[in-house]
């Protein structure tokens, strides 16, 4: 047996439905999205069920940021999940869990969906394209600042502030900053500002700068000398760029 049988046989094979490979595209997942899809699944088939980013990046061309940003879709449009198991020897992992992915593939309306498909697949491509460009700003100032890139769990954490908390990208900025001016490179530091923000009901740069100058009044015309300590982070004192 030559070596390219050797290793045709010992790289095993990837099972994929013909129903997906076929409906990929009507369930709302582009090209991208499957194929990283597909790098994934071939991952797990060989026990890896958590492949870095590197590694997809090798097998795809992708760059790293475009695969993040794909990620970010699959879990916002509830194609896949991020995970955490509990291991045999008492460990945790995360794995990627695509059982979303075969709900929707499992609920499709055959008769509807090709008269639907053309104007939802338009008006979606429009959006995502807007919502991705902004939600890719997001990221990769984070990454900038922080002076790395992000893990998924952390993109799945800022996706959440966004689609589950209701934070706007401006917002999410404002306490990037916030957390730099303080040294405090970290995504609790900015959640537990976010969260100061939200339970003060302010949710806009603008009332962020209003609150400044109303706590910068009230301090000036307190006593000077008293130390003033407060639980959380501070409101930051700049506007947005």
């Amino acid at each position: 047996m030559d070596n390219f049988a050797k290793n045709l046989i010992s790289e095993g094979n990837t099972s994929i439905p013909n129903l997906l490979l076929s409906k990929y595209t009507e369930i709302g997942m582009s090209n991208e999205e499957f194929i990283i899809y597909l790098q994934i699944k071939r991952f797990i088939d060989t026990g890896n069920r958590f492949p870095d980013i590197g590694l997809i990046a090798h097998n795809t061309g992708l760059n790293k940021n475009n695969i993040y940003e794909s990620l970010h879709n699959l879990i916002k449009n509830k194609f896949m999940q991020i995970k955490t198991i509990n291991l045999p020897n008492g460990k945790s992992s995360d794995v990627y869990d695509f059982s979303l992915l075969y709900e929707k593939l499992s609920n499709l309306d055959y008769e509807k969906v090709n008269e639907n498909i053309s104007e939802e697949k338009h008006n979606r491509v429009i959006d995502t394209k807007n919502d991705n460009l902004e939600r890719k700003d997001v990221f990769q100032k984070i990454e900038q600042e922080f002076g790395r890139s992000l893990s998924p769990i952390e993109l799945e954490t800022i996706s959440q502030w966004m689609d589950s908390d209701n934070y706007s990208f401006e917002m999410i900025l404002l306490a990037l900053k916030e957390s730099v001016l303080n040294q405090v490179r970290s995504l609790k530091y900015m959640d537990r500002i976010l969260l100061n923000w939200e339970k003060s009901n302010i949710r806009t740069p603008y009332e962020v700068e209003v609150n400044r100058k109303q706590r910068y009044k009230g301090n000036y015309q307190g006593n000077s000398n008293k130390n003033h300590t407060e639980k959380g982070p501070e409101i930051p004192i700049f506007k947005l760029d």
